[in-house]
């Protein structure tokens, strides 16, 4: 077997065996969790499966080259790799050290004192070239790509940032500023509303605002670094990655990956292997983050029932009370306040791109009600006497936005229902508006 590069996107394996190009297809291909619910599955356009793996090619994702040597050695298969796949370098941590403190971190005006795991991830960034770092919520991982940003801007890259919501655009945005780089001048934001084209070093973009864009686009980006990695399951962030076949220096960035082999070696294969920064434990050992405790309270029902699957449950537990509305305050009630505070914000978002961000608009929150949900079309209010099919539970909020924005039921008083999803029959679920891309 013969192991070249092709791009920074796909190795190409030529002189294999049609039987271990078999075996390999197999390996590398997975069935995706839940496929058969989709609509692509059920109306047989697709399997339902992921293919990492390209017999007809050969190709096969260049993050993925240590599964690919680790399955010849199992079985006794030689081969070749070529000058140029295995690309890493030596990088001294005094080297990394003495660069990083070189940025005067700051935050807040103060200095910044940073951590030794974050020294060391940036190091391993540095001498691999690509990986996928795993690094939990607190632990710094904007400092560690602020950093990296910083060393290939000195390389004369343009980076391109990939964030899964407008409001990570404006955190990360922020943060550099706080660091103590002037972010007006190096970096430039990319969502709804703004403009495209690249006009400075690193861009700051959601997924969703550029997954369209031509390969043209991405060949001027020499360093890609994805946060919230985990969100590259979608198609379009798959596509952006492939797009980017001149782009050398790929970095992902999560605090958890899912449990699913799939997901982590798609997420291997686009970004690198993974590496952990730094676990939870650890943080709290060290003091950094405060210690939890957990503590299980288990309730007995009184009518004990056998093992039931969630579906049984939710069944089960529906059939117990008459269909009804829950009306939960959200002023009072401190789960109600937490649900407004994360509603409004959205609905503040929306709002502010659909009439512009110079607008003065005024959005309030009427109600919250809990209800749920039925099979088809089912309606608890004409059919009282039916027996409905409960397939789970959902909530409704009611906004009080500007007229100027279009409702899904008639206005009453300037009160609108704002409906929020990615698509409308399938995918209810997602906060943000229907038919938006950010």
């Amino acid at each position: 077997m013969h192991i070249s590069k092709k791009n920074e996107v796909y190795l190409q394996l030529t002189d294999v065996e049609p039987s271990i190009a078999a075996e390999l297809n197999s390996f590398f291909t997975f069935e995706v969790p839940n496929a058969k619910f989709m609509p692509a599955v059920r109306n047989r356009v697709w399997d339902g499966k992921i293919r990492l793996f390209s017999p007809a090619t050969g190709e096969i994702y260049v993050g993925l080259l240590e599964y690919i040597k680790k399955y010849c050695d199992k079985h006794n298969i030689s081969y070749i790799l070529e000058k140029g796949v295995e690309d890493e370098r030596v990088v001294a941590s005094e080297v990394v050290n003495g660069f990083v403190r070189s940025l005067k971190l700051k935050s807040k005006g103060k200095s910044l004192k940073v951590r030794d795991y974050q020294i060391q991830a940036v190091q391993h960034a540095i001498s691999r070239n690509r990986a996928l770092l795993l690094s939990p919520t607190a632990s710094g991982k904007s400092l560690i790509i602020y950093s990296l940003i910083r060393y290939y801007h000195l390389m004369g890259l343009k980076t391109l940032i990939l964030v899964p919501t407008t409001s990570l655009v404006e955190q990360m945005y922020t943060d550099f500023e706080d660091y103590g780089w002037s972010s007006g001048t190096y970096c430039q934001k990319i969502y709804q509303g703004y403009d495209r084209k690249v006009t400075k070093d690193v861009v700051i973009s959601t997924w969703q605002s550029i997954y369209k864009m031509p390969k043209k686009y991405f060949e001027q980006f020499g360093c890609v670094i994805g946060d919230e990695a985990h969100t590259f399951k979608a198609k379009s962030l798959t596509r952006i990655m492939t797009k980017l076949h001149q782009c050398k220096y790929r970095f992902g960035f999560t605090g958890t990956l899912d449990d699913t082999e799939t997901h982590k070696l798609v997420l291997e294969g686009l970004f690198g292997a993974v590496e952990k920064v730094v676990t939870t434990k650890e943080l709290m050992d060290k003091k950094t983050l405060a210690n939890l405790k957990i503590k299980c309270i288990a309730l007995k029902h009184p009518e004990i029932k056998k093992r039931m699957s969630y579906a049984e449950e939710i069944d089960y537990l529906a059939k117990l009370n008459p269909p009804r509305y829950l009306t939960v305050s959200h002023e009072d009630d401190e789960v109600g306040e937490q649900l407004s505070t994360v509603f409004l914000r959205l609905a503040k978002e929306y709002v502010s791109h659909t009439l512009g961000e110079d607008k003065v608009f005024t959005v309030d929150i009427e109600s919250l009600y809990v209800t749920r949900v039925f099979s088809e079309t089912f309606d608890e209010w004409q059919q009282p006497t039916s027996k409905p099919w409960y397939s789970g539970l959902t909530c409704l909020f009611y906004l009080k936005v500007p007229p100027q924005i279009e409702s899904n039921d008639d206005s009453n008083e300037g009160w609108s229902h704002l409906r929020w999803g990615s698509d409308i029959e399938y995918d209810d679920n997602v906060l943000r508006p229907s038919n938006e891309e950010f």
